[in-house]
C-alpha cells in the first residue's frame, strides 16, 4: 500500500478469532514466524468461520480507511485465504448468511482487486460445501473466487498458494504505474551477488536503516 510493499495478516480461528500476525511484510522474518507458530499453536475447540471472516473484513476496511478518498481504480489489491479442515462449526443458516454478506460486500467494493480463496485440507470425504459457496459468492459479486481441495497433500496445498500468488501478482502489476513497472523490471534484471561476496552483518551495521512508513519493519540498505 502506502509503503509500496505487500503485507500479511494471520487470523487464527477457534470458537472466536484472533489476529496473531498483523500486517507483516512478506520476508524471511515472517517465514520464520510462521514456522515457529507450527510448534506453538495447538488445535482446540471449534472452528467457526464467522468471527474470522468478520475480523478479516475489519482489517481490510481499516486499510481502506487509511487511504481516505482514494478513488476505486487506485485502491490496492487484497487476498483473503480461508484454510479449513472441513465443515464449519457455526453452521446455522443465519451464520451462513452473514459470511456471504461479508464476502459480497468486499467483492462489490473492490471488484477484481479482491480475491477469496478457500483452501480445504482433509480427506476426500470432508465437507467443503460452505467453503466452495464462499468462493462462488466472491465471483458472483465482481471479485475473484477460487476453491482448492488439497486433500492431505502438502504439494497440492503448495500448488494452491502458488496459483494465488500468481493471481495477486497479476493484480499488483496492473496497479503499478508504468514508471514503477519499468523500475521493477530493471530491478529484476539485476544480477544476484553471490553470498560469499556480500557484506557480513557485522560490517553492515554502520549502514543506514530505513523505516517503511507505518509498517513496523526496518530495511537495511547495503548500497
Amino acid at each position: 500500500m502506502v509503503a509500496g510493499i505487500d503485507t500479511f495478516t494471520l487470523i487464527e480461528m477457534n470458537d472466536d478469532a484472533a489476529i496473531h500476525l498483523d500486517r507483516e511484510p512478506l520476508d524471511w522474518i515472517l517465514f520464520n514466524k510462521l514456522l515457529n507458530r507450527q510448534s506453538e499453536a495447538k488445535p482446540r475447540s471449534h472452528g467457526n468461520y464467522g468471527p474470522s471472516i468478520e475480523i478479516a473484513k475489519e482489517v481490510i476496511q481499516q486499510e481502506l480507511g487509511r487511504l481516505g478518498d482514494v478513488v476505486n481504480e487506485d485502491l490496492p489489491g487484497f487476498a483473503l485465504v480461508l484454510l479449513s479442515d472441513g465443515k464449519p462449526s457455526d453452521k446455522d443458516e443465519d451464520a451462513r448468511i452473514k459470511w456471504a454478506m461479508h464476502i459480497n460486500d468486499l467483492s462489490a467494493k473492490l471488484g477484481e482487486k479482491f480475491s477469496f480463496s478457500g483452501m480445504g485440507i482433509g480427506a476426500s470425504g470432508s465437507d467443503f460445501v460452505q467453503l466452495q459457496a464462499l468462493s462462488n459468492a466472491a465471483k458472483k459479486n465482481g471479485g475473484n473466487g477460487e476453491f482448492n481441495h488439497a486433500g492431505l497433500s502438502a504439494a497440492n496445498l503448495g500448488d494452491g498458494f502458488s496459483k494465488l500468488a500468481s493471481s495477486m501478482s497479476t493484480v499488483r502489476s496492473g496497479l503499478l504505474p508504468k514508471a514503477e513497472s519499468d523500475i521493477q523490471r530493471d530491478d529484476e534484471a539485476k544480477l544476484v551477488v553471490p553470498l560469499i561476496q556480500r557484506q557480513s552483518f557485522a560490517k553492515s551495521m554502520d549502514n543506514c536503516w530505513k523505516v517503511l512508513n507505518y509498517v513496523i519493519r526496518c530495511k537495511l540498505d547495503l548500497e
